[in-house]
């Protein structure tokens, strides 16, 4: 990291991991500051972009919705048409997620879709406009995903495991109103949106805004509320691994999961179904920090380690786990 985050800068980021919503009171309570300081290092790192955005992390299976995430090598593409493919897919109302990496894949992005004919529909669109670019493409399906807290920041073992979302869940979906949708997508754009703000976005009153949030986690569409981190500026790699099982039982898998929440360095666990069936995401200052976790995962699970890709994630273009823009939205 650089020398310019110190211990209070990192608690503030790691509080704020915790709960992006949380409010400046307190948040200075926490951490032990009046308020007004908070409130300036907050703005400070936000403005110096250690801070990329405040993410709502939204369980769409709550919304009959399933995430499917495509890797791509590209090839024969100028600077200038893979700017143009981004930014395509940056405006698609139904993709959440676009990253640059390097590594086995060039590009990867997230489509979420209620059934797979929109699925086919939007990769066919696609594919019409850039297959010429892709030399190479892989699709998973995401089951669950774990978003564990950044125990990393402030040098201590993890004390909390967040809930697991994704996972296909028994009944009915949750039947969203229009005041949901608007909600929903404002916290798309900045989960720490102010209240006022988004009930004036979404032309409905403050208190409504506060209870729909609250219907809304309750019913677990809204599972909790974090932090995109600019990693580069942040002095730290991200690096993504992709990982393929054989011989699972869930006595190995639990092992497996458990063994890597207790990393404080790996932020995302992902259960998928395609050619790999776990994705890890991880931060680290160094390449070193990188391979001994490498080599610890494959010297602790050799018997149910087939294969294993490892990306570096560069650039975050798009993060927004609720794309959708309603026309209710002023």
């Amino acid at each position: 990291m650089e020398k310019s985050l110190d211990n209070k800068d990192r608690r503030i980021i790691y509080e704020l991991d915790k709960n992006a919503r949380v409010s400046f009171p307190a948040l200075a309570k926490k951490i032990g500051m009046n308020q007004e300081t908070v409130k300036y290092r907050v703005k400070k790192l936000i403005k110096r972009g250690f801070i990329k955005k405040f993410l709502a992390v939204i369980d769409s299976s709550k919304l009959d919705q399933s995430h499917h995430k495509i890797y791509l090598r590209l090839q024969n593409v100028s600077e200038k048409q893979e700017t143009e493919l981004i930014q395509f897919l940056q405006s698609n109302d139904s993709v959440d997620w676009v990253v640059r990496t390097d590594g086995e894949f060039d590009l990867a992005f997230c489509v979420i879709t209620k059934t797979p004919h929109e699925l086919d529909v939007i990769l066919t669109d696609f594919e019409k406009k850039f297959g010429q670019f892709v030399g190479k493409r892989e699709m998973i399906t995401t089951l669950r995903g774990d978003y564990l807290l950044r125990s990393y920041l402030i040098g201590k073992k993890r004390e909390d495991i967040r809930k697991s979302v994704f996972l296909p869940k028994k009944g009915r979906p949750f039947s969203m109103n229009e005041k949901d949708k608007a909600i929903l997508s404002l916290l798309g754009q900045d989960a720490r949106m102010p209240t006022i703000k988004i009930a004036k976005k979404a032309g409905i009153s403050p208190d409504t805004v506060r209870n729909r949030i609250k219907k809304l986690k309750e019913e677990g569409v809204i599972e909790n509320f974090l932090v995109v981190l600019d990693n580069p500026r942040m002095g730290q790699m991200q690096y993504k691994i992709l990982i393929g099982l054989h011989n699972l039982t869930p006595e190995k898998e639990n092992a497996l999961t458990k063994h890597l929440q207790e990393n404080p360095h790996i932020f995302s666990i992902i259960k998928t179904l395609g050619r790999w069936q776990m994705e890890i995401d991880l931060e680290v200052e160094t390449t070193d920090q990188f391979r001994e976790i490498i080599r610890d995962i494959k010297n602790r699970f050799a018997d149910i380690l087939r294969d294993y890709s490892t990306l570096t994630v560069y650039e975050i273009s798009k993060y927004n786990l609720f794309p959708f823009t309603p026309n209710s939205i002023k």
